[in-house]
């Protein structure tokens, strides 16, 4: 066995000598940026209503996180990213948000050096307009000396939906999602009435910290459904007695109601 031991080292050592000299493999891609997935994958939109905020809140910050693609750098690289207009209730720069060349948010647009992820601010502002009426706000990355971009065209752009009104949660406007058969059918009065009875403020927080995408075994995905059916039992059963025979109605004359009984 030792002189078995003894012919094998010299071969190793050549080996290792060997692969020493080779050329290690190298990033031969280009360097690439894009947004970060949201807790939704695929999904790039994100809401946010100043409803829920005090009226002395004015000005609201969303943190978007970009990410690199390729080898890290030594030094900071810039992001460069614009407002696309989407025709329809387009936000305004200065009225509705601090626009990106803005000396408040410019210089935080970049990578900082030795870095793979950042989270760039984009800041709202409160305006009067909000109260009337949802206002967009659509931002794509632009390639520059720094950066291409990715090749998903999903990470290119993030949509921003902003409001001083009540919002339909996300997974309550989901073309396949449980919400309806606990709580029925969306309306700005049953969502103010549900949150004045209730503890939760039925918005898209709430819902990505208590709901999920069930996914059938052969991993194709359904829906939305709760990770507590019991609790969402229970708040429905909450609201139900809330209610009770008062009549509320919607400004359509949608009359307020509650499903009777939860999912089978």
């Amino acid at each position: 066995m030792k002189r078995y031991n003894l012919f094998l080292v010299p071969i190793v050592a050549l080996i290792l000598a060997t692969s020493c000299e080779a050329e290690l493999p190298t990033w031969s891609g280009e360097q690439r940026i894009n947004f970060v997935e949201g807790v939704t994958l695929g999904d790039t939109t994100i809401r946010y209503s100043f409803v829920f905020s005090p009226l002395e809140i004015t000005e609201h910050t969303i943190w978007l996180e970009v990410a690199t693609e390729g080898f890290l750098s030594d030094a900071p690289r810039r992001i460069d990213f614009v407002q696309v207009l989407t025709g329809t209730n387009d936000a305004q720069p200065g009225v509705h948000f601090v626009a990106f060349d803005n000396p408040r948010v410019r210089d935080q647009y970049v990578v900082p050096a030795r870095a793979e992820t950042v989270r760039i601010p984009i800041i709202l502002f409160r305006h009067s307009s909000l109260q009337e009426g949802e206002k967009i706000l659509r931002i794509e990355l632009r390639e520059n000396t720094d950066f291409q971009l990715t090749a998903n065209p999903q990470k290119r752009s993030r949509e921003i939906i902003m409001s001083d009104k009540l919002m339909i949660p996300r997974m309550w406007a989901a073309d396949t999602t449980a919400v309806p058969q606990y709580f029925g059918e969306y309306g700005p009065v049953k969502h103010r009435f549900m949150i004045d009875n209730s503890a939760p403020n039925w918005d898209d927080k709430w819902f990505d910290e208590n709901w999920h995408m069930f996914t059938y075994t052969n991993g194709r995905p359904w829906g939305w459904v709760p990770n507590e059916p019991i609790y969402m039992n229970y708040l429905r059963g909450v609201l139900l007695r809330a209610l009770g025979n008062q009549v509320l109605l919607e400004a359509d004359g949608t009359r307020v109601t509650f499903p009777a009984t939860g999912p089978n």
